[in-house]
């Protein structure tokens, strides 16, 4: 069969269709980020952390606590690794199993307090109620000024940037551009699920405000200076690793046992203050 000068141009765009395909079909996954660090209490106990970013995915490992979300489904993996405990849902699950779980607990305290302190009952329903719901603008003066400072990290520059609130220093945050984790995971959902899943440690308006987000779009912080009610807490990120991440650091661990929301909730809780990886 004779081929003309149509058919075989034809013929190489095909092939070449074929082979981009075949490329696209088994390039490897996007490499992630292993980052570790350690967290500094106000009373200087040092608790080591580490975050795995990855494909809309982020894993938070410490002593007492491992935390898996997937933004791309909402669902959310929530493991004890002292106890080997975990519970597992999606975030919208998660919000009206705690809603219920609270109102249970609320209809307790209806029978027990008199009636001079139903108002008090009332903004505990309303807040219970108000569970989930997106976080209010934060209506504190915030200022972010950028100043001098000459700390690497990872052989990189990073830049450093003191945040007022009121006109108070409250934070000194470095960031690292190296470090630009955006591609990987939204930090506004992220701290969105921080603060339903930590529910008992709130945290500071400011830091869900439309200038923080900002800030933090420009790359992760490697360094995090907290001043609160006149006490310090840091966060440091003292170790990076690009690479591709294996698909079980997001799983159900197997070593653990499932609980619900209830179980959970009410586990007791370990005092230690250590690391220790489940796996």
């Amino acid at each position: 069969m004779k081929y003309t000068l149509k058919m075989l141009t034809s013929r190489r765009l095909y092939l070449t269709i074929l082979m981009l395909g075949m490329l696209l079909i088994y390039q490897p996954l996007t490499a992630g980020w292993v980052l570790t660090g350690r967290y500094i209490d106000q009373e200087g106990k040092v608790i080591l952390q580490r975050w795995f970013i990855q494909d809309q995915k982020v894993k938070f490992e410490q002593y007492d606590i491992i935390y898996t979300i997937d933004f791309l489904t909402g669902e959310i993996i929530l493991v004890d690794p002292d106890l080997l405990l975990y519970y597992k849902s999606t975030i919208t699950d998660y919000i009206s199993d705690f809603q219920l779980y609270k109102m249970n607990k609320l209809s307790v305290l209806e029978k027990e307090v008199p009636v001079t302190e139903q108002k008090a009952l009332d903004s505990y329903k309303a807040a219970i109620e108000a569970f989930g719901s997106p976080i209010a603008d934060c209506r504190d003066s915030i200022s972010i000024r950028e100043v001098t400072d000459s700390l690497k990290v990872f052989g990189a520059e990073t830049d450093k940037y003191m945040i007022m609130v009121n006109g108070l220093k409250t934070e000194e945050i470095w960031i690292s551009p190296f470090l630009n984790v955006n591609s990987e995971f939204s930090w506004k959902l992220y701290m969105y699920y921080l603060s339903l899943i930590e529910a008992s440690e709130p945290k500071p308006a400011y830091v869900f405000s439309d200038e923080y987000f900002a800030l933090l779009d420009k790359g992760f912080p490697i360094r995090r200076i907290m001043i609160r009610d006149g006490y310090k807490t840091e966060t440091q990120v003292n170790q990076e690793e690009k690479k591709e991440i294996p698909a079980y650091e997001f799983f159900t661990p197997d070593l653990c046992k499932k609980v619900n929301l209830k179980q959970w909730l009410e586990r007791k809780q370990s005092m230690r203050n250590e690391y220790d990886d489940y796996e």
